[in-house]
């Protein structure tokens, strides 16, 4: 009895001191963001001298997560080990509109704030896809996102759903990060159109 307990303490300790010995020589984690380049952000010649709350989109728990995630053949999901992103892909997209939208001065400010601060308008959004999606010999990078800019006082509500879906010209991690900072990038460039669109045909007073 004594031999065994001592041969199952050894194998105990050899595939312990292995799993550590793995994980030591793993290289560090990468972390990524998505992010704005200030300077090619221009001025709308809009300017409502309203304010407007960007709240935190809403999305799945499975996909807002710091981990990186992939799909292959739209069956098999994970997340990259040695990879991750910042902060949950909601909360960069709430700051990345936010960060935006304050700089093209549409409106007199922009919050993106938990505060309970009262204004003139709100944007709710739904975020769909965030993604990493691999195709037979092929990879993407996804982001599909649904708007809603509501009106506080009237309540008149403006939505549009904005889809992307991009080539990588190579199927890496990093190449991945770099599509999608462009594809965020058109992102705001679209919706800030939308917004200037849904104010010009409503009476801002």
């Amino acid at each position: 009895m004594n031999f065994l307990r001592i041969l199952t303490l050894v194998i105990f300790l050899f595939l312990f001191s292995g799993c550590f010995s793995l994980t030591k020589e793993l290289p560090p984690q990468k972390t990524y963001t998505i992010g704005l380049n200030n300077k090619e952000i221009k001025k709308s010649k809009l300017n409502t001298k309203k304010s407007l709350k960007v709240y935190e989109p809403k999305v799945i728990n499975s996909l807002n997560t710091k981990a990186m995630n992939y799909i292959k053949d739209n069956i098999y999901k994970s997340s990259y080990v040695l990879s991750k992103w910042s902060d949950e892909p909601s909360r960069m997209i709430q700051q990345l509109i936010s960060s935006y939208l304050n700089k093209t001065q549409i409106f007199e400010y922009v919050s993106s704030s938990d505060l309970r601060l009262k204004s003139d308008y709100k944007l709710l959004s739904e975020l769909i896809s965030f993604e990493h999606i691999y195709i037979k010999n092929n990879s993407f990078a996804s982001l599909e996102i649904r708007v809603f800019l509501i009106d506080n006082k009237s309540k008149k509500t403006y939505f549009q759903t904005f889809s992307y879906l991009e080539k990588l010209p190579e199927n890496t991690t990093k190449e991945y990060v770099v599509t999608m900072n462009s594809i965020s990038k058109t992102f705001t460039e679209d919706l800030t159109l939308f917004i200037i669109n849904s104010l010009n045909n409503h009476t801002i007073k």
